[in-house]
């Protein structure tokens, strides 16, 4: 087995960034900032709309890990709580003329679809 050892001076974080016990941290440029809640109701409503792969990549992008994150917390192991992830977001993208503005913002929505089909998979493999 290989084994890479760093001399001391490059086990520090690079500058700017703040310094950790080996947790990966990352600086948010502005340009990644999470969309906000208007910028997240434009994407939803381009993707209804238009099938806008830029939009739904976007909000894939901020909304995955979110979801596999709570759905890993309710209880279900990794693999089950990916795929159930992929089912959440393609469901987002066939559904997405249903959401509505008014009755709850995209993250209830998208969080609750994951519920949901979480829920089934939880019923499925006896996890419940």
């Amino acid at each position: 087995m290989n084994v890479v050892q760093l001399h001391p001076d490059q086990r520090r974080a690079p500058q700017g960034w703040p310094a950790a016990r080996g947790i990966g941290l990352k600086r948010v440029e502005k340009e990644d900032a999470p969309p906000s809640a208007d910028e997240q109701c434009q994407l939803i409503q381009a993707v209804a709309t238009a099938r806008d792969r830029s939009a739904f990549a976007e909000l894939f992008t901020h909304f995955a890990p979110r979801v596999k994150s709570f759905l890993m917390r309710s209880g279900l192991p990794d693999t089950v709580a990916e795929e159930v992830t992929q089912e959440t977001m393609l469901a987002m993208w066939r559904k997405a003329s249903y959401f509505d503005p008014s009755r709850a913002g995209l993250s209830t929505w998208i969080l609750g679809a994951g519920k949901r089909w979480g829920s089934r998979s939880q019923g499925k493999l006896g996890l419940l």
